[in-house]
């Protein structure tokens, strides 16, 4: 992998970045932040430059991610931008050694890059992330089956994004960045759920930004689902893989993109629920996680446990 560090381009790097973790409302505070007039977010969210250059070729699908300093530089405005400039990608939390070795490539003070990581319930954030896949026509196994791990082994062989139950691990993967960085906020996703205005607000404050009032608040990003009655071929038109969404992958932006499929999937489908014994099974896996987290961080993280 060719380092990156001695390459020039005219842009202003990231001075913050979303890691993640993915299905936790990172695509809402992308959106909620874009609305403020100092803050400068790319088209693109989750161009998982940072992280996925040094993953196995399987999972370097150009087609979704940008992998060249070139392509990432052109997301961005000149280094003269007095804009305070952020990127967004949940495949940095899932990957932090990958993501912290480009980081240090790349900038001078690395450790002064702020990092902003929102956590949910990890068995409700597996499942929201399983629901989306079912909602794309990607998974047809249950969700119980789907969070064996020989089945996720298999299927990460091609495809990580199968790693319902990696993602959810945050112990490992949060500690990475405390050790590292010397500024990151930590959000929970159910005090944002219930607040997002004063939740983005504190953002604005860790960013030295202006606060301002939200546009969107409370408004459903790319949430998971299965189609209402009536809608099940629209739904398959817009979220299973097809030769129309390839070609305007490639012409449209992933915000507009991810804007409009948010729009028609929330009036089109209807949620798809976990049942009380999947919720039990699924905890047992990450008990020990939770409370390895909760001593690190020193949150109350009894809302998972419960």
């Amino acid at each position: 992998m060719k380092n990156i560090s001695n390459e020039f381009y005219d842009f202003k790097k990231p001075d913050f970045l979303i890691v993640g973790a993915a299905k936790t409302g990172t695509t809402a505070l992308y959106y909620y932040l874009r609305e403020n007039k100092e803050i400068f977010f790319p088209n693109e969210k989750e161009p998982n430059f940072f992280s996925l250059r040094f993953a196995k070729k399987e999972w370097q699908d150009e087609n979704f991610n940008i992998l060249t300093l070139e392509k990432y530089s052109q997301l961005f405005p000149r280094k003269d931008s007095k804009l305070v400039v952020g990127e967004a990608s949940t495949s940095y939390l899932r990957f932090p050694e990958w993501t912290i070795r480009s980081i240090e490539e790349l900038y001078d003070n690395p450790k002064e890059l702020k990092i902003i990581i929102v956590l949910r319930d990890p068995v409700k954030r597996a499942f929201s992330h399983y629901a989306m896949k079912v909602r794309d026509g990607l998974e047809s196994k249950s969700f119980l089956d789907a969070l064996d791990s020989t089945v996720i082994s298999k299927r990460c062989e091609i495809d990580y994004t199968y790693d319902y139950v990696g993602f959810s691990m945050y112990f490992q993967q949060v500690k990475a960045y405390l050790n590292y960085f010397d500024n990151v906020k930590i959000i929970l996703h159910d005090d944002f759920l219930a607040n997002p205005t004063e939740v983005t607000n504190e953002v604005c404050d860790f960013l030295n930004v202006s606060q301002y009032e939200l546009e969107k608040a409370g408004e459903k990003f790319n949430a998971g689902g299965v189609p209402k009655e009536g809608f099940a071929w629209l739904h398959e038109l817009i979220f299973h893989p097809s030769f129309i969404k390839t070609t305007l992958r490639k012409v449209m932006p992933s915000s507009v993109r991810w804007w409009l499929k948010s729009k028609l999937g929330n009036a089109i489908h209807k949620e798809l629920k976990i049942t009380p014994h999947e919720y039990e099974e699924a905890r047992k896996l990450f008990i020990s996680d939770i409370n390895s987290l909760s001593q690190l961080t020193k949150l109350d993280l009894t809302r998972w446990l419960s």
